[in-house]
């Protein structure tokens, strides 16, 4: 069960987003409009996943941090919208080609709506994440969490806050993978 986290230790966690890199994006079929980036050091699992549709790199690092968005977003560019949440997600398709453009790229800056908690995340490439928090109702999504190392921070329902820290046996799990 989550705690209720502030605000200020919610824009901490992002502020350590600044400066690290995105070497993953994982969206597309089966997944609908969710996307999960992998941002950070590239830490090594403990057991490699075994999902062979998975890139290798994938099976065998994690992020050091982990975005993943259950809400609306999309990807602008400086002069354009490059994709979002409703594109189509087939390989090739344009939602699969815009997040890429994210892979290389560091984070830097972010801004974070003070009422709803929609998220505007910036990169070195002048791209811009921008999440929008559309998931109010009991029954559905979060609208997005970020993994740390200390837990997860999680943008709920009706702009609600919550910090869930990993069990005892989760932590020690983490900690066998440093």
């Amino acid at each position: 069960m989550g705690v209720g986290t502030s605000r200020e230790a919610f824009c901490e966690a992002l502020a350590a987003l600044v400066g690290c890199p995105c070497w993953d994006v994982s969206a597309g079929r089966g997944t609908g409009s969710f996307v999960l980036m992998s941002l950070g050091k590239k830490i090594p699992r403990k057991q490699e996943l075994p999902n062979p549709r998975l890139e290798p790199e994938k099976r065998r690092f994690r992020g050091e941090y982990v975005l993943y968005i259950m809400s609306s977003w999309r990807l602008d560019s400086a002069k354009q919208v490059v994709c979002g949440a409703w594109d189509d997600s087939s390989p090739g398709g344009p939602m699969l080609k815009g997040l890429a453009c994210l892979v290389g790229t560091t984070v830097s800056g972010f801004s974070l709506d003070r009422v709803a908690l929609d998220l505007d995340i910036q990169f070195s490439n002048d791209l811009r994440m921008k999440i929008f928090c559309d998931q109010w109702n009991v029954g559905q999504w979060e609208n997005y969490w970020l993994s740390t190392s200390s837990g997860v921070h999680v943008a709920g329902l009706r702009s609600e806050l919550r910090f869930e820290a990993p069990s005892p046996s989760e932590k020690g799990q983490a900690e066998a993978t440093r």
